[in-house]
């Protein structure tokens, strides 16, 4: 093999190791990419997808699992960013607020609906109500159809 001369060595030859190999094709100052937190990014996002469920009638009670689930994610997500430099903090707080805020109005979406299906069943008792005496009127049969 012939190596091409190399002024600077003695006698012109290449230095005992051969030449160093050439440089990297990367761009200066570019290192690892960033850390990221993947559960502060899951909390916020089930987060806002609970807090937007529970604003609709009925779809909003069934948005519980989820905002639990934002407010487990933030939890562990606030952790982690305590670990790796703060990166996703407040996403994780954001999952946790939204997440709560969802539970908040799914507890408020179950009391409404207890309520009113309570509600309800008054009302059908009041008009359902067979007569004192236990004899059916054939007068009554609209307002009491089980006589």
């Amino acid at each position: 093999m012939s190596y091409p001369p190399n002024p600077g060595a003695p006698g012109g030859y290449p230095p005992a190791g051969g030449y160093p190999p050439p440089g990297g094709y990367g761009q200066p100052g570019y290192g690892a990419a960033p850390a990221s937190n993947g559960m502060a990014i899951a909390a916020l996002i089930l987060g806002i997808i609970s807090l937007l469920g529970s604003l609709v009638p009925i779809v909003g009670w069934f948005m519980w699992p989820f905002a639990l689930a934002a407010i487990g994610l933030g939890f562990a997500g606030a952790s982690r960013a305590g670990k790796i430099g703060g990166v996703g903090k407040g996403m994780a707080v954001g999952g946790l607020i939204t997440g709560a805020l969802a539970l908040l109005a799914a507890i408020a979406w179950t009391v409404i609906l207890v309520v009113a299906a309570d509600d309800v069943n008054d009302d059908f008792n009041d008009i359902n109500t067979d007569p004192s005496n236990g004899v059916c009127d054939t007068d009554r049969i609209l307002q009491d159809p089980d006589c």
